[in-house]
């Protein structure tokens, strides 16, 4: 074998054991990884974004998931958010899960009417009459 092949083995091999050694001592070293984020924090996030921006909000960052109730067992969703810079401030949004994704289908909002929720499942407008959003508003000439 030439000198230059040797050489380059060796450093070769001087490389590999950087990396082994690397991984064995140091437990592989850094890693950058991305937090879970919800199943509903998707649809969420483009449905709080307006039609004329290229980025759309972030959890955490932009606004807040702050509680999540399942019906039917897990089909629908009710989804209190809020901004993150006004938590205090919540709105609501209606989820139903079509081909394992969650869709929005009603809000975000903080009242609804119940014209609104004829199409949602009877325990979903409940749980809206209940937690005092959903309002009874007539139509035509009622």
């Amino acid at each position: 074998m030439s000198s230059k092949f040797k050489l380059v083995l060796f450093w070769l091999g001087v490389i590999v054991s950087a990396f082994v050694i690397k991984t064995v001592v140091f437990r592989g070293g850094s890693y950058v990884g991305i937090p879970k984020a919800p199943a509903l924090s998707g649809a969420i996030s483009q449905s709080l974004a307006s039609s004329g921006t290229k980025t759309i909000p972030r959890l955490n960052k932009d606004y807040l998931i702050n509680s999540v109730k399942y019906f039917q067992p897990q089909s629908w969703a009710v989804a209190s958010i809020s901004l993150s810079k006004l938590p205090q401030n919540n709105a609501i949004v209606i989820l139903h899960q079509v081909d394992g994704a969650y869709r929005i289908v009603l809000g975000p909002g903080t009242a609804f009417s119940t014209y609104d929720t004829y199409s949602l499942p009877v325990d979903v407008i409940l749980y809206l009459k209940n937690s005092g959003v959903l309002i009874y508003q007539p139509t035509g000439g009622q």
